[in-house]
């Protein structure tokens, strides 16, 4: 296992590109990517500032007047470079993505484009309407730099909650950052495009990965004084997982919603061969992807609280049930943490206005 150097040693620029340009290309493609999907434009053009010259891993975005300013280092590039390359590299990745027909420079690419999509649905779902207009940073030396650059503040709604909802608040946003830009980069079900949504997975998996790896050292001690400051990665992964397992089912249950109707038909739902096809192709590779990247990049607790296959698969079926309630039921890291942070999501999506749609946090 190879393993990824010390941030301050990750290269400001890949085999290819200038990190910049990569930077600049991943925001064009994912203002492309929104139009595509959502059919319209995203409402505001944002304002991207990279971070030249700078190794350590600097990701946030705050807002700037009616719109939003994106800022990445140049790190962000090496740091994905670098994960890349080791798990390329790597004997232990066997038979993962890299089998199938993908460049490193599109995973590369994949990859700066869904951190773009989390920066700005941010902006998008109203987060900086309740935060104060604080910066919403992905590292710890993110936000020290935020804090630093921060100009602008507003009431912050988010002190309506209660204290226990607004410790864990923040951690709801990054899951509902986390959702809308999967859902984009993944788009809707395909059963001709299985291998894209292993690939653009992949693709999120390693920036998950790299967030972990960078702010795991100065959380570990505040994960136990108090409330953590993002979710694990473990959390992270496990709720993509859980779109990953049930997209077959999304458009069928789109349609019930249309006709307002309380279930999908069973008329509008894959047949039993092509979904029992999807998990046993896509579902269960996309799990084996992730634990191989954490692997690759050094993060042998992110393995751990993944935990095995199965139990992921029975904590998705049981976070699709009222058993979600009871939190000791789960049986792996990422779904109890998923667990915690449901009830609060409720109350965060209301002050949002956008309640009615917490049971995945945005499905």
């Amino acid at each position: 296992m190879v393993g990824l150097k010390r941030p301050e040693k990750w290269i400001a620029m890949t085999e290819t590109k200038p990190s910049k340009i990569r930077l600049e290309n991943a925001l064009d493609a994912a203002l492309i990517r929104f139009q595509e999907v959502m059919n319209v434009p995203f409402p505001v053009m944002p304002e991207l500032e990279v971070l030249e010259s700078e190794p350590q891993f600097i990701a946030y975005a705050r807002p700037v007047g009616d719109g939003v300013l994106i800022q990445v280092s140049d790190g962000v590039v090496g740091a994905v470079d670098q994960l890349w390359s080791d798990a390329l590299n790597d004997e232990l990745m066997g038979s993962a993505v890299i089998d199938l027909d993908v460049d490193k420079d599109t995973l590369i690419d994949l990859s700066l484009q869904w951190l773009m999509h989390h920066e700005m649905e941010h902006w998008n779902m109203g987060h900086f309407g309740i935060n104060g207009g604080a910066a919403l940073a992905e590292t710890a030396s993110s936000l020290s730099h935020a804090l630093v650059r921060q100009v602008e503040s507003k009431p912050v709604l988010m002190n309506e909650l209660s204290g226990y909802e607004r410790g864990l608040a923040p951690l709801c946003l990054e899951l509902q950052a986390d959702h809308d830009a999967t859902e984009m980069v993944l788009g809707p079900y395909d059963p001709e495009s299985w291998d894209q949504v292993r690939i653009h997975a992949a693709a999120i998996f390693s920036m998950l990965v790299l967030i972990e790896l960078q702010d795991r050292g100065s959380e570990t001690e505040d994960r136990e004084k108090g409330p953590p400051t993002h979710p694990k990665a473990a959390t992270r992964i496990f709720m993509m997982l859980g779109h990953v397992a049930e997209m077959w089912s999304i458009p069928a249950r789109q349609e019930a919603r249309n006709r307002n109707e309380a279930s999908a038909s069973e008329a509008d739902l894959p047949s039993d061969e092509e979904t029992e096809s999807y998990t046993r192709q896509v579902v269960t590779p996309v799990f084996m992807d992730a634990l191989k990247l954490a692997a690759a990049g050094g993060a042998e607790h992110v393995v751990r609280e993944l935990g095995a296959i199965d139990d992921v698969i029975a904590d998705i079926h049981r976070a699709q049930t009222a058993a979600h309630s009871d939190i000791d039921g789960f049986k792996t890291e990422g779904a109890r943490e998923w667990a915690t942070l449901w009830p609060v999501n409720g109350p965060v999506l209301k002050l949002l206005g956008l309640e009615g749609l917490d049971t995945n946090f945005r499905d």
